[in-house]
């Protein structure tokens, strides 16, 4: 990282020498989060008036203007105008540095090629100091990733290391770990189906294969922290072709694999409620099925976890044991759960 910054700032000093979309047009088929997405973290900046944005975070539901500057995969500097605002509930509320909505102009993403998906969910480290959260934030963004192996019905994700830069001088600069979500929007138009809002589904109307994936998946990272009934944390898209609704989660920071330190109740979550396998009942063929699909996972999640560069060696050590925990119960579910 240190290497990035160094580079970045002294580009800072020497002046407005970033190129403008219509110097630098942004080349891509899809949509924004396509085109910043890489396999390894991406490095940007982004310019704000961070202070009136941290000093109206419980109040303000209007955009702030910024700028993302960042170096693109094929190494040009690019700068990108865009909107952002704080975002959530829970975060929002507990966390210093809350989540924040990036917007960006439709008409600026179909100049430069792009589709009209804008808005993008910036996951950031909630706590002034950073790194006394960055472990929580990475071990999230890798449950994401775990989810994507399972299933592309899933909100893709994309490593960031991001510096924060105030424009009111009033607030240093800070660098962080971050991550972004792929706008609901997008994840829906990718299955083939429409985002849909409803409360007390039934079970005849889901998707029962992807459904009892999710309980199984939230019930491996020990999530209790979502509801088919309230739709909690819950996305749903309902399939144009048969109808039925698939569920996508978000929100794994009450999870007991993640674990963040600005959750003040961890005891509530060290009972019965961590681990509990709820969703929708499944059949015992269902559940045989589920355990061979998860088992069969096993080594790839693993080789995740080790491969988590970011992540210290005792967080990647914690995340296998947790990991085993829970393949040392998946064999003892049954019928009845």
């Amino acid at each position: 990282m240190k290497p990035f910054l160094t580079f970045l700032f002294a580009c800072l000093l020497a002046g407005n020498i970033f190129a403008t979309p219509k110097d630098t047009p942004v080349v891509s088929p899809q949509s924004i989060f396509d085109y910043l997405h890489q396999e390894d973290v991406l490095e940007m900046a982004i310019f704000a008036d961070f202070s009136k944005l941290m000093d109206q975070k419980l109040e303000t539901e209007e955009y702030e203007s910024a700028t993302i500057k960042l170096i693109n995969p094929k190494g040009k500097l690019t700068s990108l105008p865009v909107k952002i605002k704080p975002r959530g509930k829970f975060r929002r509320r507990v966390c210093d540095f809350p989540p924040l909505k990036l917007k960006f102009k439709k008409d600026f993403l179909l100049e430069n090629g792009l589709d009209t998906f804008n808005k993008l969910k910036l996951v950031t480290h909630c706590t002034l100091d950073p790194a006394s959260n960055q472990e929580a934030l990475l071990k999230e963004f890798l449950a994401y990733k775990m989810l994507n192996t399972l299933t592309n019905n899933s909100f893709r994700v994309q490593l960031l290391y991001v510096t924060y830069v105030d424009v009111s001088g009033k607030n240093e600069n800070l660098s962080s770990f971050a991550f972004i979500l792929e706008e609901d929007e997008q994840v829906a138009h990718r299955m083939g189906g429409m985002l849909t809002e409803q409360f007390n589904t039934q079970e005849n109307e889901l998707d029962r294969e992807q459904a009892g994936l999710v309980s199984m998946f939230q019930y491996m990272i020990g999530n209790p922290d979502w509801d088919l009934t309230m739709n909690r944390n819950l996305k749903m898209v309902k399939n144009t072709g048969t109808g039925k609704i698939s569920l996508i989660p978000y929100d794994f920071d009450y999870s007991g694999w993640v674990s963040p330190k600005y959750l003040k109740d961890q005891d509530r979550l060290k009972n019965d409620q961590e681990r509990k396998l709820k969703g929708i009942q499944l059949s015992d063929a269902e559940l045989e099925t589920l355990k061979s699909n998860f088992r069969s996972k096993k080594a790839t999640f693993i080789d995740d976890i080790e491969k988590s560069s970011y992540l210290e060696k005792v967080s990647q050590k914690k995340l296998r044991r947790y990991l085993d925990e829970f393949y040392d119960e998946l064999e003892e579910l049954g019928a009845g759960y």
